[in-house]
């Protein structure tokens, strides 16, 4: 029986009430493994005594089309443990964070996912309480977390009996991945890990160094990069954890997006008609330097910090292009918000870069 064809069978099982939540999950747990063992990496590996471990960073392994109905209906038909602990993750209200429901990665699905925090939260009930199902488990933690994913469990039970404390554990593993290394561990011999998203971001991280920037100016405009080692290893943590914000702000996954600094104070139809040239922007506090712009003769985005409005990202100025790229447009409340996480990120940005510059890049 081919992938799709088990897919369907399982399917078609639940809609006609052949199976219940039990049986059906039971055959989700089924096909999950039959997909790891056809076509996932190994789950065990043995690295040296010492041996930094550093995998392959790879997006097309997060939510696999082939998983995607499965994963709709998992969505559809979440456990009681599910629904109650998705009540309390759903729409940012756990500290700012956004997290997914049945999220895959690779070819795991995970019960809650949050991409900003690199976690995952799996709720476990009586089925994985067996010799075979814990073995899965581990070897299923052991993936994920050397792509630096993770993983929370928690006893279905806890979600009703001890949700202070299910919620409170949550929340002390925000920020987990950006202010120390993983910890593993051979032979009672402590080494550090580190994954691939954390050499991402120390690539970001030196990319938005002033500094680098301009010593090498000529350089990058003919030629590719060249990224320098690290000086030692604090200086290599640090840049990971500021080049990792950096990151969030720029995919706008950063809590602090959340918090606007701008203001849109006038209400009307929200459409731009302006031309957003320099006679539609006025700086209306010289001492903070923070100005409006204009987008029709009676609305405009309101305290808007100078460095924000002209900062550039490659060859664009976002904070500008974004407006004008929707000219002739009306704006709906999600643009509105859209556009003022924006400003906070470019402002963001430009705080962190000058904070790598304190750090100091070879």
């Amino acid at each position: 029986m081919t992938t799709q064809q088990y897919i369907e069978t399982v399917n078609t099982r639940y809609k006609s009430g052949m199976s219940g939540e039990h049986s059906y999950r039971g055959d989700s747990e089924r096909l999950i493994r039959e997909l790891i063992n056809k076509s996932s990496p190994p789950l065990e590996e043995e690295y040296p005594k010492g041996e930094v471990v550093v995998k392959v960073a790879d997006s097309s392994l997060n939510n696999l089309p082939h998983l995607k109905t499965f994963r709709k209906n998992l969505r559809n038909n979440l456990t009681p443990a599910e629904a109650k602990l998705w009540t309390l993750l759903k729409n940012s209200q756990l500290g700012g964070i956004k997290f997914r429901r049945q999220h895959s990665f690779n070819n795991y699905i995970l019960d809650f996912y949050s991409p900003s925090e690199k976690l995952a939260i799996e709720l476990d009930g009586a089925v994985h309480n067996t010799e075979e199902a814990q073995e899965y488990d581990k070897k299923r933690d052991l993936f994920l977390n050397n792509y630096g994913i993770k993983v929370l469990r928690f006893e279905n039970k806890l979600v009703f009996d001890e949700t202070d404390f299910v919620l409170s554990e949550i929340r002390s593993a925000f920020g987990w991945s950006k202010t120390t290394p993983n910890p593993s561990f051979q032979g009672g011999e402590p080494f550090e890990v580190f994954a691939p998203i954390d050499i991402l971001d120390y690539i970001y991280a030196v990319l938005h160094s002033p500094t680098y920037r301009e010593k090498y100016k000529e350089f990058l405009k003919i030629d590719f990069p060249r990224v320098p080692y690290p000086k030692d290893k604090e200086t290599f943590w640090k840049l990971v954890k500021l080049g990792g914000e950096i990151r969030e702000l720029h995919l706008l996954e950063s809590p602090k997006v959340n918090e606007p600094i701008t203001s849109y104070p006038i209400g009307g139809d929200n459409k731009i008609t302006r031309k957003l040239d320099k006679n539609d922007w006025e700086i209306t506090d010289i001492e903070n330097q923070l100005g409006r712009i204009w987008i029709n003769d009676e609305q405009y985005f309101d305290k808007i910090p100078l460095i924000a409005w002209e900062f550039y990202i490659g060859g664009y100025q976002p904070a500008q292009k974004w407006l004008k790229d929707r000219r002739g447009r009306e704006l709906n409340f999600e643009d509105i918000l859209h556009y003022q996480k924006i400003i906070v990120s470019l402002f963001e940005t430009d705080r962190l870069m000058k904070e790598i510059d304190e750090v100091g890049v070879e």
